[in-house]
């Protein structure tokens, strides 16, 4: 179970994944009241969450967090979408919890990622590409 609670006065709000009739749900409760939420029922509040955050300010930071703990995919699994109208590559990357998300690469930016020269074995770097 995952609690959260804020210091804003909401009540409680409490998750857990429940196997009623063999049909996995998401129990949320907030308070006294709760909701069971189907797969696709989380995917679509992630996908509206993503959308409104990203009219949010103050906005998300360009810079990452070194001590956050991000989620991390150790196997991603990513497709790469050539749209004629749009110079460059649109690349998905799915998140087992998020979905897939898209980011649409300049043609420079894609050059520079090339001239990076990665090899199997190298050194734990950050680079800022755009």
């Amino acid at each position: 179970m995952v609690e959260k609670s804020t210091d804003e006065g909401l009540d409680e709000v409490q998750m857990e994944i429940v196997n009623e009739s063999d049909v996995c749900a998401l129990r949320v409760q907030i308070g006294h009241d709760f909701s069971l939420l189907s797969p696709r029922e989380v995917d679509e509040i992630i996908e509206t969450l993503g959308f409104a955050r990203a009219e949010l300010e103050p906005s998300v930071p360009f810079e990452i967090e070194r001590n956050h703990q991000f989620p991390l995919e150790t196997r991603p699994v990513w497709k790469v979408i050539i749209d004629r109208n749009f110079v460059g590559a649109v690349v998905f990357f799915r998140h087992s919890g998020y979905g897939w998300t898209g980011f649409a690469i300049p043609y420079e930016s894609l050059k520079k990622i090339l001239a990076l020269d990665l090899r199997p074995a190298f050194p734990v770097v950050s680079h800022s590409l755009n």
